[in-house]
């Protein structure tokens, strides 16, 4: 009876039985309304679990191939976030399990809570469409705490369990069956393949610690179960207005980071769904300025900007392209923008003309940048700008006062928007912030913000220069 039951799970698992419309997917009753309120989204490191499977019962952990797996979910899971219209907030869990002790246990309660919801959820299970999406469950209130510290509107855990055979296993009995109940709330799978992979991936509000979404998949040991896992991800509500935003973004500071990091920049701008004309336009710019450069970066950066420019097809950068291959500082830069003019689309079109931005443009497009900014988004325009070439000193002075407003926060999101303004104003050289600086290091709360500061601090002197000073609050 017991072997018959297996037979039917498996067949549910594989090739759907009799259920051929149902499915593992589990979505908020209300799904629509709940992810209009989701802009952005934070990855939890997934918990991952390999062992190697042994006669003596004494499994073994896989820890390279735990790893491995590991990078590649987070990887996965990002593009996905992308393509279904979310913000994926760069939240450092390692520094923040270094400055927060109890941020380990918060994220462990978290998954806890995801372990009992499932229960509700009935987690595993192939079930009808209408009744996949008529369930409701909350893993509590630690989301709460990973959402609030993260700067994140929703936050996304995933789980891998897998195990490999052991050479001596697969010799005895190719056939046997491991059965793992782990990830399925009790649902038991077998498992005949020499080598096999459980995931389940769930998105979860942080305000209301509701599941919105969650999935099950089984297969062979790779991580690209994550990434079927993460096919039923439901898109953003908010998508196009999401997409503007990137693109404006991404439009104004792609004439303000510096050579060295156009590279970066591009590649994120590249992976946008659309890009709009004023970010094809700003592409087109740096490419064209950066076209005789040697820097092995600088060439890598122009390389992605031209690639941004086909594939957009619009014939609009045909003579900036031919500019470029023209002038070309080195071989790589030359084939690159030939392959984007060859997929530019035939026909008529005015054409963009590059000049130099005058500085005054650029300051504009900076303080554009951080007035325009959602809070969450702060570090990430700063962490930009840290690297831009040079801009006004009303522009620090902005920077500065973003600096001293959060000096004292206890949250690891506002504090990494205080350690990019310290580093900014070091890089300045402008000594004029050197009391600013003494002052957020003597305020600010958590050690190693203090200590960044600090260092930063030290990076200037006083020389005699009108000190910048905010009145306390």
């Amino acid at each position: 009876m017991r072997f018959l039951k297996l037979i039917t799970v498996s067949l549910l698992l594989t090739t759907g039985g009799c259920a051929v419309n149902h499915t593992t997917s589990r979505t908020h009753p209300t799904l629509e309304q709940e992810l209009e309120k989701i802009d952005s989204v934070v990855i939890v490191p997934p918990a991952v679990d390999i062992h190697l499977l042994t006669l003596t019962g004494e499994n073994e952990p896989l820890a390279d191939k735990q790893q491995e797996i590991k990078k590649e979910l987070i990887a996965i899971a990002k593009q996905e976030l992308y393509s279904g219209g979310y913000e994926v907030v760069d939240y450092d869990f390692d520094q923040a399990l270094i400055d927060n002790a109890e941020l380990s246990f918060v994220v462990n309660q978290l998954r806890v809570g995801f372990d009992e919801a499932k229960k509700e959820l009935r987690h595993g299970a192939r079930l009808a469409p209408e009744e996949a999406s008529s369930m409701r469950a909350s893993v509590g209130e630690a989301v709460h705490i990973v959402a609030d510290e993260s700067g994140a509107d929703a936050v996304l855990i995933m789980r891998y369990v897998g195990s490999q055979k052991s050479d001596g296993y697969i010799a005895k009995d190719l056939g046997q069956s491991v059965l793992i109940g782990v990830l399925t709330a009790g649902t038991v799978i077998p498992v005949n393949q020499t080598n096999s992979g459980f995931t389940e991936v769930a998105l979860i509000d942080g305000h209301s610690g509701d599941v919105l979404w969650t999935d099950l998949r089984s297969g062979q040991l790779t991580s690209t179960l994550s990434d079927k896992a993460m096919d039923s991800l439901p898109d953003d509500t908010g998508f196009a207005d999401d997409l503007a935003r990137q693109q404006q973004m991404y439009a104004k500071a792609m004439p303000l980071v510096s050579a060295t990091q156009i590279r970066e920049l591009a590649n994120k701008a590249y992976n946008l769904p659309e890009y709009g004309q004023p970010l094809l336009d700003a592409s087109a710019q740096r490419a064209w300025q950066y076209r005789r450069s040697e820097d092995k970066l600088v060439v890598d950066g122009v390389a992605w900007l031209t690639k941004i420019l086909a594939n957009s097809g619009e014939p609009r950068y045909r003579q900036v392209l031919n500019q470029i291959v023209s002038d070309a500082g080195t071989s790589k830069t030359k084939s690159a923008a030939k392959s984007a003019l060859k997929a530019l689309r035939e026909g008529e079109a005015e054409q963009f003309v590059a000049v130099e931005l005058p500085q005054h443009v650029k300051d504009q497009m900076a303080m554009d940048l951080l007035s325009k900014a959602p809070k969450r988004k702060r570090a990430s325009v700063l962490k930009t700008l840290a690297e831009s070439e040079q801009l006004s000193p009303s522009v620090y002075d902005t920077i500065a006062k973003m600096g001293w407003d959060e000096r004292a926060t206890r949250k690891i999101q506002e504090a990494k928007v205080v350690d990019e303004v310290a580093r900014i104003l070091a890089a300045s050289g402008d000594n004029r912030y050197k009391t600013l600086l003494d002052s957020i290091a003597e305020d600010a709360y958590i050690p190693a913000l203090k200590k960044n500061v600090r260092i930063a601090a030290d990076k200037l002197s006083l020389d005699g220069s009108e000190q910048l000073v905010f009145a306390a609050e």
